[in-house]
């Protein structure tokens, strides 16, 4: 490991640790890949109150597992497991957050109702 940790220093030699720390966790981190998205388009069955709430939960167990992964991943995370005419809705708007995905997906399923 000291080998490693020269290298890095050799490489960035101005490095903070807090930016050896993210770099350490991005390379031995584990595969995100069945993470959060995969876990929420398996979830997506009901109502978007149903939905969220089954989404902050995993979101919850994520950020246990991965505490570096960045509040952004969350949001889009959670718009791309909506259903497309939800999310070619929400996505243009750039919501901050996943309450409000799911506020704007809400009037995406009002305004398709009323029609």
């Amino acid at each position: 490991m000291e080998g490693l940790h020269i290298l890095v220093v050799l490489i960035r030699p101005r490095m903070s640790w807090d930016g050896f720390i993210v770099d350490m966790h991005a390379r031995f981190k584990e595969d995100l890949s069945s993470g959060v998205v995969e876990d929420f388009n398996k979830l997506y069955d009901g109502t978007l109150d149903a939905c969220f709430k089954k989404f902050e939960n995993s979101k919850a167990l994520e950020t246990q597992r991965n505490p570096l992964l960045p509040f952004d991943y969350f949001v889009d995370s959670f718009i791309r497991g909506l259903k497309p005419q939800h999310k070619s809705f929400v996505r243009p708007i750039n919501p901050q957050s996943s309450s409000e995905v799911v506020e704007y997906a809400k009037l995406q399923e009002g305004y398709v109702a009323i029609l």
